[in-house]
């Protein structure tokens, strides 16, 4: 008898949704204890699946499974809250690679687990769930860290990291989905394929490649290694910026659909109370098309797990000449349009020049305080809100001058209270902070930058 992943000890389930539990099994039937229930459900055709709900969370528990022949005994298995840190790779950036390179302190109840990546050769390595501490936080993704180490409920966390540098939301996105939207298909999709060699060259190329790769790997790691006091921004000044980009084919992870597959489908019937997303930055340079790219990634998630659970959306930090301001415009715009979606803006937390910046913790704590904020009631800092009508806030703001746009010319407004003043009645188009590096004068008393934005207006 085997257990399906991700399930296994030290896991921390969803308080009151459905879990599925499912493996395989050559006996006729397949028993269950867990929290002092019995469960019993045949095998067919070599596999089971067990469905319950837990509504309290706690533990840690131990759950029995049997059949016939076999007995597997999970220990350590804790209720409480589950996220799903996803995106590319700001998202994946591993704690050891930031500037912190560790948490102020550790939480026996926080868990996590990294979904293997699909890389060529594309070999298995089911990682299973850890306790979140001193040894396991080095390798795990820098910003998840600090969002569980800030979200501080006194519930079990559980997150699992579904992430890929260097990928275009059209990666995550069901291939079937994205050949059946006509604007996805003509755009993004099909010239990805236009002009492929042969299989056999995509391999040939596709090895000669990772050979490089891997090599530049190995040395990066080895000066990780020895010199920890350095951010990996300034160990690549040393070592070099990785080779990129890998020979677009079928063995590319960066194919159209190729992480939903390999990657998301993994983990998903294994239920979440809400998705972290970080993306963005490989489809700045089509910024046209990141509107329908983002709102396809959310409908089809959301469907996939049959729940429309919350998206917490970090929009982009400043990164220069990068078309950052037009990707940070489309996550506003979606966070607007879509239920259960919020905007955490990352302004004040970028490197200008460099598109990895080291230091994640502040990123990580805007996260969970609106994941606090919006999902626990919390009174915590979020990104404040704009009511476009009224050019007033949510809450309270710095009184600072402001430079805006309007109608195509450079003014001076004000923040007094929560009320933006501009110095004219009428506009058509009222614009603050459109720019990749811009210079942020909006924020709330907390310090949380708002977002940039571009109010669009028919009649003045």
């Amino acid at each position: 008898m085997e257990l399906d992943y991700p399930y296994s000890n030290h896991m921390v389930l969803q308080r009151n949704k459905d879990i599925i539990l499912s493996g395989t099994s050559e006996e006729k039937e397949v028993r269950m204890t867990f929290l002092k229930k019995e469960y019993k459900v045949p095998v067919n055709d070599g596999r089971w699946q067990i469905s319950f709900k837990i509504e309290q969370p706690g533990g840690p528990y131990r759950m029995i499974l049997t059949d016939d022949r076999d007995m597997l005994v999970l220990n350590d298995i804790l209720v409480g809250d589950v996220y799903l840190a996803a995106g590319q790779s700001n998202m994946e950036l591993e704690m050891r690679e930031s500037k912190e390179k560790k948490l102020p302190s550790y939480r026996s109840n926080v868990r996590i687990m990294t979904v293997p990546k699909y890389i060529f050769p594309f070999e298995d390595d089911n990682q299973r769930w850890k306790e979140l501490n001193e040894e396991t936080v080095s390798s795990f993704s820098a910003v998840a860290s600090f969002f569980s180490y800030y979200l501080d409920e006194d519930i079990p966390i559980g997150i699992i990291s579904n992430n890929k540098g260097g990928t275009s939301a059209s990666c995550w996105i069901e291939e079937e989905v994205l050949k059946s939207n006509n604007v996805l298909k003509g755009n993004v999709y099909d010239p990805y394929y236009d002009d492929l060699p042969s299989l056999d060259i995509q391999k040939e190329e596709t090895e000669k490649y990772y050979n490089i790769f891997n090599n530049y790997q190995k040395e990066l790691k080895e000066y990780i290694n020895t010199h920890p006091e350095m951010t990996l921004s300034q160990i690549k000044n040393i070592v070099g910026h990785t080779p990129w980009p890998p020979p677009k084919g079928y063995y590319d992870y960066r194919r159209p659909g190729s992480l939903y597959e390999h990657m998301f489908k993994r983990t998903l019937y294994y239920p979440v109370n809400a998705v972290l997303w970080y993306q963005g930055e490989e489809d700045s340079p089509q910024y046209m098309y990141y509107s329908e790219l983002l709102k396809t990634l959310i409908q089809s998630w959301r469907r996939a797990y049959h729940e429309d659970f919350p998206f917490f959306i970090i929009q982009l930090p400043e990164y220069k000449n990068s078309h950052f301001d037009e990707i940070r415009r489309v996550q506003r715009d979606v966070v607007r349009s879509i239920k259960d979606t919020y905007l955490v803006t990352a302004l004040k937390t970028g490197d200008p020049d460099y598109i990895h910046p080291a230091s994640k913790e502040e990123v990580g704590k805007r996260l969970a305080y609106s994941v606090a904020h919006y999902l626990y009631e919390k009174n915590t800092p979020v990104t404040p809100i704009l009511d476009e009508e009224t050019l007033t806030y949510d809450q309270d703001m710095k009184g600072n001058d402001v430079h805006l746009i309007v109608d195509g010319h450079a003014c001076i407004g004000h923040i007094k209270n929560r009320k933006l003043i501009i110095p004219v009645q009428n506009y058509h188009m009222l614009a603050y902070a459109n720019d990749d590096n811009p210079k942020v004068e909006i924020e709330s008393v907390e310090g949380i930058p708002a977002s940039p934005f571009r109010i669009k207006r028919k009649h003045p």
